[in-house]
């Protein structure tokens, strides 16, 4: 799992999510708000199709479910326009579940206000990169298996490249002196 750019954590994403059983499971589980069967769920990298575009992720099981995720690299989220083309594609293929997925770095409050919350009858949904870090290590104090535990560890590194910062609130307050000799302040 190596590099710095959006590809790269896709494809680091994608293939974790093929070689984990349970970061299936629980990525799932964020993205649709239920469990679902993930056992037999097919992961492709991007996938070309017919409206000459490609998806980042595609993460689909039968008629089961089938998720479209378009990652950008810092707090930007997808167009309206990009995922509306990727949303025909979930409605040709006719899966019971369906969600465009947006992956960047901007928190769920940010990512509501730029993204509509559905899309021709199909759900959006946003994860952050940091979302997706604590679901991979949820993922991996469930996993007991080495090599599962392994990829889990090595995706949870690899995403700290890619969550810029939390947004948090505070009453911190830092003081620059802008003068080089001292000053004093008071009766003399």
């Amino acid at each position: 799992l190596n590099g710095a750019d959006k590809n790269s954590a896709s494809f680091a994403l994608g293939w974790v999510l093929e070689k984990s059983l349970n970061f299936r499971e629980v990525f799932t589980k964020a993205v649709f708000g239920a469990t679902l069967d993930v056992t037999d769920a097919v992961i492709a990298l991007q996938k070309h199709g017919t409206d000459r575009g490609f998806t980042d992720v595609e993460i689909q099981a039968g008629q089961r479910f089938h998720a479209i995720l378009e990652a950008k690299r810092w707090w930007n989220v997808p167009a309206i326009e990009q995922l509306a083309r990727y949303q025909s594609r979930l409605v040709a293929g006719g899966a019971k579940h369906q969600r465009l997925v947006s992956v960047s770095a901007a928190d769920v409050t940010h990512a509501q206000r730029q993204l509509p919350s559905e899309i021709g009858g199909v759900e959006v949904a946003h994860l952050s990169w940091g979302d997706l870090q604590r679901l991979a290590k949820k993922a991996h104090a469930l996993a007991s298996g080495f090599e599962e535990k392994l990829w889990l560890r090595h995706l949870i590194q690899h995403l700290q490249e890619f969550i810029i910062m939390d947004r948090l609130i505070d009453n911190k307050v830092f003081v620059v002196s802008l003068r080089s000799e001292e000053r004093r302040v008071g009766k003399e």
